[in-house]
């Protein structure tokens, strides 16, 4: 799930859609633009490939059926309870386990 490519599509179809309150969509478009200069900041390297060329955010692991064996054995899994929150919303959205 590419946050950056996300939040751009969100911003441009905001710019398209008749919206009738032009403070809380100035207050949307202001934080949906803090929030790209921030991703903006922090990525120091972009790779992309022929799927999905156009990903040029933060991405994060989100499976929507099941935890592939070897994402179990990666330093990020391992330091922290992301995988134990994936097991709980995949059991209970997709029949896991």
């Amino acid at each position: 799930m590419d946050k950056e490519g996300c939040m751009q599509q969100i911003k441009t179809e905001l710019l398209e859609e008749n919206v009738t309150n032009k403070q809380q969509l100035a207050l949307l478009q202001k934080l949906l633009a803090e929030g790209l200069k921030l991703i903006e900041n922090t990525v120091i390297e972009n790779i992309t490939c022929k799927n999905l060329p156009k990903a040029r955010g933060i991405s994060i692991y989100f499976p929507t059926r099941r935890i592939h064996n070897s994402y179990h054995k990666t330093l990020f899994a391992k330091n922290n309870r992301w995988p134990e929150f994936l097991e709980t919303y995949l059991r209970k959205t997709a029949g896991y386990l």
